[in-house]
């Protein structure tokens, strides 16, 4: 996501003011790494962990795209994008 967005969507009162649209920002924020920030993060996981974390991982890349989804199902998925 780029920074652009992620701001305006931080302006935004209804985000901001309610505690789901908090808590959703401080997903997005805290997910929203650059890429050799994932790549520190990844050197970090000592190698007997490693098959757990990926597990994990991917596991949240499931639960994110199931969101997604949902909010496309609702038909928000186009609106907002930036080019």
């Amino acid at each position: 996501m780029s920074r652009s967005v992620l701001a305006n969507m931080r302006r935004d009162p209804s985000l901001r003011f309610t505690e789901s649209g908090r808590t959703l920002l401080h997903l997005l924020t805290s997910h929203s790494l650059a890429p050799d920030k994932w790549r520190w993060l990844a050197e970090g996981v000592p190698t007997p962990r490693a098959a757990d974390v990926a597990r994990s991982a991917r596991r949240c890349g499931e639960l994110w795209l199931q969101f997604a989804r949902e909010l496309e199902r609702r038909g928000v998925g186009n609106r907002g994008k930036a080019g």
